[in-house]
This record gives structure tokens, C-alpha cells and sequence, in this order.
């Protein structure tokens, strides 16, 4: 299969509500039971949103109680030990409502781990690589202490139907330029991978202002 074709979606769509608490007794060693977890995300076509909810059911399956909402949802971040952010990137940069809110609560922040994770259909070609790489370093700008070489980096959806008619157009010369075709270019596994991951290790924590 060409590296510009979609990858057919593994895992299965499902609403980017709350993900359901762990029940005891799960067998893994790699998350404390009483960690409560807030995946906060922004998205505008979906895609992102789904990611996020992928996210928090892996968390979930660790042990954790965890909370999956949109980023104009989240009251706050009282009593969360973790948190996790994405949003999907847009112009070279993450969503502006991402931003705001990372920037908004960047002295709570500093007193969790915290991950962060974007959507990008660089992701979708191997040599977009290079590409992600200079995303993940300004998301980095954001939050002081954050390591970019742990931030989460995928491939999204590319779907003209989904998208208003001005976006359209715009994704239409993106898809053209860059190759990428329509499609789901999510790879789940690597998504679910990135999610265990958070727990074999300290996730990145941003030291006081």
C-alpha cells in the first residue's frame, strides 16, 4: 500500500464522552488506582475528539478514573493528579481555544504531570516527520518543562464532506500539495502505544513560574 493512502481505522468510533471508571482489581501494576485523569482536547471536525476518547479508554483500562472533555468544557483542574491536551493543528499551530486554555491554566499545570498530544496530517506521510517535530517543539514554548520528544504526534482524517465549504477548498489544495489523500489516516495502534506509554514513566511536569 502506497504511504499516501489511508490506513484502514482499527479502532472503533465511539462518542468522546467521559471514558467509564476502571473498576478494581484490573492486574496492572502501571497506574496508581486513585489516579484521576482530565483529557481535555480541541477539534473541530471530530477527529481529534475521537483520539482523545481512545486516550482515555486506555487510561481507564490502567486503573484510572478518568474524565474525557472538550477543552470548553473544563471548569478546572482541581483535583486532577494527570492531565493530558491535544488539539488537532491548524495554520502550524495548535487550535487557538488549546492554546488559551494551556496558557489560561499554566500555573495549575505546573503542579501535575502533563502530556500533550496533537493531530496532523504531516503524520500521514513518512517524511512529515520532520514537519511534527517543529510542531511538538513550539507546543513545547507553551508549557516551560514539557518534553517534545514525549509529545504525542498523529496522523488525522481527511474528509471533504465533513468540513465547511470554505475549509473544503482549503483541504482540497492541502490534499493536492502534500499528496495525502482523503481517508481515516489514524493509526490506532500507535495511539493506544503513546497512551500506555504515559504510565511506564514520569510524564513531562512543568516546573513552578
Amino acid at each position: 500500500m502506497s504511504h499516501t493512502k489511508p490506513r484502514r481505522a482499527l479502532e472503533p468510533s465511539k462518542p468522546p464522552a467521559a471514558a467509564p471508571r476502571a473498576r478494581g482489581g484490573s492486574g496492572t501494576t502501571h497506574s496508581p488506582k486513585r489516579d484521576r485523569i482530565l483529557v481535555a482536547y480541541s477539534s473541530r471536525l471530530g477527529s481529534t475528539a475521537e483520539i482523545a476518547a481512545c486516550i482515555g479508554r486506555v487510561l481507564s483500562e490502567a486503573g484510572a478514573a478518568v474524565d474525557v472533555k472538550a477543552i470548553d468544557q473544563v471548569d478546572g483542574l482541581e483535583g486532577y493528579s494527570r492531565v493530558v491536551v491535544g488539539s488537532a493543528i491548524r495554520y502550524d499551530r495548535w487550535l487557538s481555544d488549546a492554546r488559551e486554555f494551556v496558557t489560561a491554566h499554566r500555573q495549575a499545570l505546573s503542579d501535575v504531570p502533563v502530556a500533550l498530544f496533537f493531530t496532523c496530517l504531516a503524520m500521514a506521510k513518512p517524511e512529515g516527520a520532520a514537519k511534527a517535530a517543529s510542531y511538538a517543539k513550539g507546543l513545547c514554548k507553551l508549557l516551560p518543562g514539557a518534553n517534545e520528544a514525549e509529545v504525542g504526534r498523529f496522523a488525522g482524517v481527511l474528509s471533504f464532506s465533513k468540513a465547511p465549504r470554505l475549509t473544503r477548498m482549503a483541504l482540497r489544495v492541502i490534499s493536492w500539495v502534500t499528496g495525502v489523500e482523503e481517508g481515516d489516516h489514524r493509526d490506532w495502534d500507535a495511539i493506544r502505544a503513546w497512551s500506555e506509554g504515559l504510565f511506564r514513566g514520569p510524564v513531562p511536569k512543568a516546573p513552578p513560574n
